[in-house]
């Protein structure tokens, strides 16, 4: 798989939908949902633009209106066998966007501070598609 990734021309982007329950207890919790858009620049460079929402849901009813989130976040990446080792270099809130610093690296983007480092699984399945699995949310499939 690193060969193909390697030699092969990559996907210059790569979109994934995703929608997730944070339950904090049986009457509150919070839904982040929204769709992620990864942008490749070389082979060592990713933006990642981040466009959701995020609703808290106190004694079983909405608080408020969801809360706008679009962000921006660009990592440097290495591969080693099937891991991508990413580094933050930048991040920034884009035009509309209404959320917070801590909400965003809770939910969205858990290393958002610069310099911050992660790692993510791969798999290609079925030779077709590519999943990525960063270290605290469940693995992204892109398959456009």
């Amino acid at each position: 798989m690193l060969k193909d990734m390697v030699f092969n021309p990559l996907k210059a982007s790569c979109i994934v939908s995703q929608a997730r329950y944070d339950i904090s207890d049986e009457n509150n919790w919070t839904l982040t949902r929204g769709i992620y858009r990864f942008y490749r620049d070389g082979l060592t460079r990713w933006r990642v633009i981040y466009t959701g929402s995020i609703s808290d849901y106190i004694n079983g009813g909405r608080q408020l209106h969801p809360v706008a989130v679009l962000r921006e976040i660009t990592f440097s990446s290495s591969v080693s066998q099937n891991r991508l080792i990413n580094t933050t270099i930048q991040q920034s809130s884009r035009l509309g966007d209404q959320s917070n610093d801590d909400d965003v690296a809770k939910y969205v983007f858990r290393h958002l501070t610069p310099g911050e480092i992660h790692t993510s699984r791969m798999y290609l399945l079925d030779d077709k598609a590519l999943a990525i699995g960063g270290e605290n949310s469940a693995p992204m499939l892109c398959v456009n």
